[in-house]
């Protein structure tokens, strides 16, 4: 008999680990159908959830009268492994279906919540009625005392979520990069139809179930009325809070979003099994049961207060991110663990009503769940934001606690109830006034200049100004804490030009992903006819309109939309020239979904024939052999596709015709458009000379084309949806790894195509060694790149030392002599050791190479002053001042240098301008007295 049941609890441990293998995968999998954006996540979710209470309320009814238990639930194994079995086909076909209703409904957001949720009822909501099942079923089958009801649910429970937490770390970090979706979900149905057939073949299977003729306990069930309520309340909180979190874990860690989803759920269900497990252990002998409950409500809100208002200097302290998901997640996810089978005690007095009890209670807390998860979502977040939800959810949990106090423990002293009920407010209330942090300023801020912030639906979105920066007027937009764009002239201008000046006539375009604007707002220089600009964050195109350039929002040809890139692209009917995926970084929510065969033959179908796709490939994010699956897996749908260098974001272009040539009448735009011309008056690493809008240094941006990127990809695997490998292959460890250096040294350099090949006009010789010098420039400067991450990473972690520094950079300007940043950076390094006139050399080379940057002709200036060439600093300060009027330690330097050379009232002057602008200054109010007390003793003639 111990053997039969070992065997019935080892299959229902295997029902949980299967429930979360589902889980992982459907959601997946539904994203790639549906979307990734909020309103398309959450609909999957609450479907899920749906389906699970549902379930656990009808089989605690039917499971009630059912005489063998066990038989029912090897039955619902096997049917639920068969639904499993058949669920990636299903999604397939209910692709096509939301295809055609997408198309319909497009602009219409209520009814296509709708749609989607009925077409994702039709999928998973079978199934998960099925896993719903099997805890009533377990528990009309084991709950047999009614001296161990709690004891037997919170084990049932616990073995149960033991079995999911398994699986969700299982499914999450194994079986997914290594099996694929399909595979993986074909997994876990074989799992449930073996389990099912071994429960069937289990004599114990056969037998009827036990019937407790106890009577002493009085009713089966208790009055569940108010329990209900608080119990519903107790899954609004648990479900919201996990919404919270997601959002608040965004702020502290980096890791990568797919092992964040996956490490999230599988320490809160680790916490949930903790406390079903104590609970199992000691509520059965307390009578007290309704005061324990109400204390685990309290002392969930006050920790959840508690951890997410610790400052972020706290969090900074903890070096190992699973702490952490363990401090953060762990205690309240056992205290909600504990709260399960000590409602499901406090309804049911006869073990015989285990059944009814146990799946009513189930479903009311997931149906509590759902509200809170779907409020706090859509409303709580975008509308209240973190800390005013963090607040809302947490009063809820308290209010939850004091009600169940109040309403059902009637043996609480009133006097000492009322003390612990004033004392536990009083703790709530005076948490966010000690803790003093700002919740998410604190964070997204780190120790520099916030602009502004905004709570989106999807995302934290910030305006970022670097304090001290060398470019003080440089205004950055962050999505998470990543780097999004700037206000400052970037790559992502020319991402737009390559393609524009690539296309014979381009009228139509797609940008996917609007960033600051850079890149959507380039394409309106060109004669187009229409752009649209499609971002999967609803709030970021109005946050984003004070603080960068927005007329280009205001251009008639211009169409906002707030949706999923990828799902408007697989679903939409409309047509392009251009399409630009502009969609930020590879491990980011998301993202590799972007780099799959799927999307791009999908993206293929909206282009024109000639039509551009245009995609970013960013060098530091991958390793080589990621680089070479990237460049194959676009080959598969573009064979005809060229490389084109765009600083270390490089840019893969895949042409929809059966050859490219670049044509001339096309090239000539970059002179005779007068506002493109100007606009690429830019450079990547140079300087004038280096400017992209000379026709050789534009060309010299071709690395190579067809054939040089099939030999290039030659052996690599292609990334498809089906298996996720390119986004959990793609981890943060990349900032580390230089692996542009292999890239260009094993392969760049080795494939490079000749520049004839894609056009169809004749270079000059000198023309075409000038467009060879520039490729091979752009191969340097990319190897000197890599370097530079290299030596700042060395620099945050203080591992570096000044030697390995300046060796380092002394190899990154070898590769390339006219890289402005080397230059800059070597000649910083140089000034902070002390070696002045090596850093003078490099300061006057950086200048020759832009002669406008501010920070370089402080830099010089400051050198010739250390070298004690007073005279000729001054013009070099002065200079800087003209192009950063308001940077107070190059007024107080001039000031040094005039009063020096005795001209006291201009000193005064720059020396006023110093202490007004950095008030706290001490050396810039010491000069100004000074120069102060020597006019007042000796007046300048």
């Amino acid at each position: 008999m111990k053997i039969q049941n070992g065997i019935a609890i080892s299959c229902f441990f295997l029902s949980g680990f299967a429930g979360l293998v589902y889980e992982v995968s459907w959601i997946r999998k539904a994203s790639l159908v549906f979307g990734s954006t909020t309103f398309a996540v959450s609909t999957v979710l609450a479907v899920f959830f749906l389906g699970l209470a549902c379930g656990s309320y009808l089989f605690g009814r039917i499971g009630q009268g059912a005489a063998r238990p066990l038989k029912l639930y090897a039955l619902i194994e096997i049917a639920l492994g068969v639904f499993a079995m058949v669920s990636p086909y299903a999604f397939e076909g209910v692709d096509g279906l939301y295809g055609a209703v997408y198309r319909q409904l497009a602009g219409h957001t209520i009814l296509l919540f709708l749609a989607r949720g009925l077409l994702v009822s039709l999928v998973i909501l079978p199934p998960t009625v099925l896993m719903g099942s099997t805890l009533p079923l377990f528990c009309r089958q084991y709950v047999r005392s009614n001296g161990k009801i709690a004891n037997s649910v919170g084990t049932l429970y616990g073995v149960n979520t033991l079995g999911a937490a398994v699986g969700c770390a299982t499914a999450g970090l194994l079986l997914l990069p290594t099996f694929g979706l399909r595979l993986t979900v074909q997994l876990g149905a074989a799992l449930n139809i073996l389990c099912g057939i071994a429960v069937w073949l289990l004599p114990i299977a056969k037998g009827a179930v036990f019937e407790n003729k106890d009577k002493a306990s009085g009713k089966s069930l208790a009055p569940t009325a108010p329990i209900a309520i608080l119990f519903f309340a107790v899954g609004f909180v648990a479900l919201g809070s996990e919404v919270l979190w997601t959002r608040y874990l965004r702020l502290l860690t980096r890791q990568n979003n797919v092992h964040t989803y996956t490490l999230t759920l599988t320490v809160v269900l680790v916490g949930i099994v903790l406390g079903s497990f104590l609970a199992a252990r000691f509520f059965d002998r307390s009578r007290l049961r309704a005061r324990y409950f109400g204390a685990l409500q309290i002392l969930t809100g006050i920790s959840v207060l508690t951890v997410m208002t610790l400052p972020h200097t706290f969090w900074e302290g903890v070096k190992n991110e699973l702490g952490v998901y363990f401090l953060l997640l762990l205690p309240p996810a056992t205290l909600s663990g504990a709260s399960f089978p000590l409602a499901v005690r406090m309804v049911v007095e006869n073990a015989s009503r285990a059944s009814i009890g146990t799946g009513r209670m189930a479903a009311i807390n997931t149906l509590g769940g759902i509200l809170g998860s779907l409020l706090i979502g859509f409303v709580g977040l975008p509308i209240l934001g973190l800390k005013l939800s963090l607040l809302f959810l947490t009063g809820v949990s308290l209010a939850t606690g004091f009600a169940a106090w109040f309403w059902l423990d009637q043996t609480f002293p009133p006097r000492f109830r009322w003390g612990v009920v004033i004392g536990a407010f009083l703790i709530w209330l005076g948490i966010p006034f000690a803790a003093r942090t700002q919740i998410p300023a604190d964070f997204l801020a780190n120790g520099r200049q916030l602009m502004a912030f905004r709570e989106g639906f999807d995302a934290n979105l910030a305006v970022i100004r670097e304090v001290g920066a060398k470019h003080s007027e440089n205004a950055s937009l962050e999505i998470d804490r990543w780097w999004q764009g700037s206000n400052l002239k970037n790559q992502q201008v020319v991402a737009a030009h390559i393609p524009m000046l690539l296309h014979p006539n381009p009228k139509n375009v797609l940008v996917v992903g609007a960033g600051t604007g850079q890149t959507p707002s380039r394409f309106l220089m060109y004669d187009i006819d229409h752009l649209d600009c499609v971002d999967i964050e609803p709030t970021l195109f109005e946050f984003i309109r004070p603080h960068f350039d927005s007329a280009w929002m205001d251009d008639k040809r211009v169409n906002l939309m707030s949706e999923d890139g990828r799902n408007y692209l697989s679903h939409s009917d409309a047509m392009y020239d251009v399409i630009a995926i502009e969609v930020g970084q590879i491990f980011r929510p998301g993202i590799a979904f972007f780099y799959t065969a799927d999307f791009y033959h999908r993206t293929r179908r909206r282009l024109r024939p000639g039509g551009l796709l245009t995609q970013l490939v960013s060098l530091p994010s991958l390793t080589t052999d990621q680089f070479q699956g990237v460049v194959k897996t676009f080959l598969d749908a573009f064979p005809q596709s060229l490389l084109w260098y765009n600083s270390s974001d490089l840019l893969l272009i895949g042409v929809n015709a059966e050859q490219f040539k670049l044509q001339q009448i096309a090239l000539e735009r970059l002179s005779s458009n007068e506002a493109v011309h100007r606009d690429l008056r830019y450079t990547f690493w140079g300087g004038p000379q280096h400017w992209l809008n000379r026709r050789p240094v534009f060309l010299g941006g071709y690395l190579t084309g067809p054939r040089g990127l099939a030999d290039l990809a030659s052996g690599a695997r292609i990334y498809r949806d089906d298996l996720p490998v390119l986004d959990y292959a793609t981890s943060l460890d990349y900032i580390i790894r230089t692996h542009e250096v292999p890239i260009v040294q094993d392969h760049l350099l080795t494939h490079l195509g000749p520049i004839e090949e894609v056009i169809d006009f004749a270079l000059s010789s000198e023309e075409a060694s000038a467009v060879e010098r520039m490729r091979q420039k752009n191969l340097g400067a990319i190897m000197a790149e890599a370097i530079i991450r290299r030596v700042e990473l060395l620099m945050h972690s203080g591992a570096g030392e000044s030697e390995e520094t300046i060796a380092l950079l002394s190899k990154a300007v070898r590769w390339n002599p006219d890289h402005f940043e080397v230059n800059r950076m070597l000649a910083d390094t140089f000034m902070e050791q002390g070696q002045t006139k090596a850093a003078g050399t490099y300061y006057a080379k950086a200048t020759r190479i832009r002669p406008e940057d501010p920070h370089v002709l402080h830099g010089l200036a400051h050198t010739l002053y250390r070298l004690g060439k007073i005279d000729a600093a001054i013009p070099y300060y002065q200079a800087s001042l003209r192009v950063r009027p308001n940077h107070a330690e190059t007024h107080n330097h001039v000031g040094v240098a005039l009063a020096k050379r005795g001209k006291l009232v201009e000193a005064r002057q720059h020396f006023k301008h110093a202490v007004r602008l950095q008030p706290d200054d001490t050396d810039a109010r010491r000069n100004l007295a000074g120069v102060r007390q020597a006019l007042q003793s000796a007046p300048e003639r």
